[in-house]
């Protein structure tokens, strides 16, 4: 065992090369996990250094390889997991859709006048009130999309702030689900 290398560097060039041994031999499913433990190991490294670091510009590489690396993983496990990836999609699109129909936001169509928007609790109880919900959700997936038809609009600044954040998000999420997408085929 060499003693220069950190272990955690280690255990990261090992899962590597296992990954690629087990592409090689169309070993999918092993090849997935053993690049889960690299991403994984190599995370762990930069959070043992970020914890070493004396000074505060030593602390800014690895703060920022450690937030990167634990965003990945809670978004799309290390470019793995579909199913992560479209459930926060998802989660993102529902919140946003309910935030626009709270008093504080609201959706218009076609004039201010027909803005949809929750008040009170006991507006809960009526249709109508579903009917604004389901707008919102409409709009938020057509801005989580980024199609913007136009038939909606925010009627607040706040709802504006929400939107320009869900489009963006939107944008980068569709664009790790291509790259969730390609690495499996790529497999």
């Amino acid at each position: 065992i060499n003693e220069d290398v950190p272990r955690l560097r280690g255990a990261a060039w090992t899962y590597r090369r296992l990954e690629s041994l087990f592409e090689e031999n169309a070993m999918d499913e092993r090849a997935r996990n053993a690049h889960i433990r690299k991403e994984e190991a190599q995370r762990e490294y930069h959070r043992e250094e970020l914890l070493e670091q004396d000074s505060f510009h030593e602390l800014l590489k690895p703060v920022g390889q450690y937030a990167v690396s634990t965003v990945n993983w809670h978004l799309h496990r290390h470019g793995e997991s579909l199913r992560q990836l479209l459930t926060v999609s998802a989660i993102l699109i529902l919140l946003s859709g309910i935030f626009y129909v709270l008093p504080w936001s609201g959706v218009a169509r076609n004039n201010p006048e027909q803005t949809h928007r929750i008040t009170t609790l006991s507006e809960f109880l009526h249709p109508e009130a579903y009917i604004d919900l389901l707008n919102g959700l409409y709009f938020s997936v057509i801005t989580f999309t980024t199609i913007g038809y136009g038939d909606f609009y925010p009627a607040s600044p706040l709802s504006r702030i929400l939107v320009g954040f869900e489009s963006l998000a939107g944008a980068l999420l569709i664009a790790l689900f291509v790259f969730v997408i390609g690495r499996r085929v790529a497999r």
